[in-house]
């Protein structure tokens, strides 16, 4: 702490403290959490409702990163350069507020004219419905506002009164199968609740005044953030639709099972993604460090692959649930998935450094793309297994173009 007082500053050294505590709070509550609820979960509603529930939260999450639209960073940085400027921090919260207040109704009447049309949800219109509380509670959490004023311990705070929140809940009001429609409204009202804190905070404690912008500013705001909404959109492309389109083409059993082997290999790989942001400012300062940086992330992905591998029997009984025994054969293979996120993780890191932004948008773009058609022809000839070997060629794709680029770009620098 006293050489990094002395490098920043007490006071600023403070605040990045405080802010590295706030946010790895956040991802170890976002770790916690899931192993205390899903052991529950999965045992109460059994594979069937489990795969449903995870089909709609699948469905939900496109909604989630169109309203999303990359404000999370454009948003956060413009705050934060003009944090100084009441009148500017005023104009700027306002534009993003409206703006997603009109990509939230644009959303919900998507999802309406969707559940309407097509059987497939229209025989569960009512989970859909339900689980667009999860929307709605995502649209008021303004966490980017929070960012830009270097204010993050709210964004902690804020984060685990919505998990309290849910998880009390699911184990007072869901008791049996029957109740599977409570899951998304739990969560949704969960973070509902604390986007409206969240807003009472900032008009009355940090004295923020909304008004209506004009169609100009709106247009203006989503064209800042279009490039981050397509980077973040991308991912999305084959991630969340692994699980979505299996729920499309299959049956809510083999997607229940599916969900269940994607949710242990996501704590494994949310140890990655602590990792990678932990060492992510060290990095950025001494570049030379990045080669053991590496070799810790591929390290530590192959352990963590190799755990899942030998302990599948245990990790399926435990966090599952015995109804999910058969899903131990799909795990063994998925676990090679958590050795990739490491490798992907640890290349990022090198080209986000390296100021290498653009390479690594495009990057994900025309892998996602690639991934998406992969996915869907895989998912619909070979069912759950397509899924598992459609997502893990994909991954690989995108680790392979990294190391690719990053052998490249060290040849040049050695040359």
């Amino acid at each position: 702490m006293k050489f990094l007082n002395k490098y920043w500053g007490k006071e600023r050294t403070k605040i990045l403290f405080g802010n590295f505590v706030s946010l790895l709070s956040v991802r170890l509550i976002n770790i916690i959490q899931p192993l205390i609820v899903l052991p529950y979960l999965t045992r109460v509603l059994g594979p069937e409702k489990f795969g449903l529930i995870a089909f709609a939260q699948a469905f939900i999450e496109y909604f989630n990163v169109m309203i999303d639209y990359g404000f999370n960073l454009t948003a956060t940085r413009a705050i934060s350069v003009n944090n100084e400027n009441k009148s500017e921090v005023n104009r700027i919260f306002s534009n993003v507020f409206f703006t997603k207040g009109l990509l939230l109704g644009f959303s919900m009447i998507i999802m309406i004219l969707v559940v309407s049309l097509f059987t497939k949800f229209r025989m569960n219109q009512g989970l859909y419905y339900f689980s667009a509380s999860m929307v709605l509670g995502h649209a008021l959490f303004p966490i980017w506002y929070f960012q830009g004023i270097e204010k993050m311990k709210y964004i902690s705070i804020m984060n685990l009164i919505a998990k309290l929140i849910f998880t009390v809940c699911i184990f007072i009001f869901v008791r049996d199968k029957s109740d599977f429609m409570l899951v998304p409204l739990l969560n949704g009202l969960g973070f509902i609740s604390v986007g409206l804190i969240s807003l009472f905070i900032i008009f009355h404690r940090y004295k923020i005044t909304l008004f209506l912008p004009s169609f100009r500013d709106i247009k203006i705001t989503l064209k800042e953030g279009f490039a981050i909404f397509i980077s973040n959109l991308a991912p999305n492309l084959y991630n969340n639709s692994s699980t979505f389109l299996l729920g499309f083409f299959s049956n809510n059993v083999i997607t229940g099972y599916f969900s269940g082997i994607t949710k242990i290999t996501n704590f494994f790989n949310t140890v990655a993604g602590v990792l990678s942001q932990t060492f992510y400012p060290f990095l950025s300062k001494e570049k030379k460090a990045f080669n053991k940086f590496l070799f810790l992330m591929l390290f530590t992905g192959f352990f963590m692959s190799l755990f899942v591998l030998i302990f599948n029997r245990l990790l399926v009984h435990f966090l599952l649930g015995e109804e999910f025994a058969v899903t131990r054969k799909y795990l063994m293979v998925f676990s090679v998935t958590v050795y990739q996120i490491s490798s992907i993780n640890g290349f990022r890191n090198y080209f986000l450094i390296h100021m290498k932004d653009s390479l690594i948008r495009d990057i994900n773009i025309i892998v996602s793309i690639a991934g998406f058609f992969i996915m869907l022809f895989f998912t619909w000839f070979f069912d759950i297994w397509g899924a598992i070997i459609g997502l893990i060629i994909t991954r690989f794709l995108l680790s392979a173009t990294y190391f690719y680029y990053y052998r490249k770009s060290e040849h040049r620098s050695n040359g």
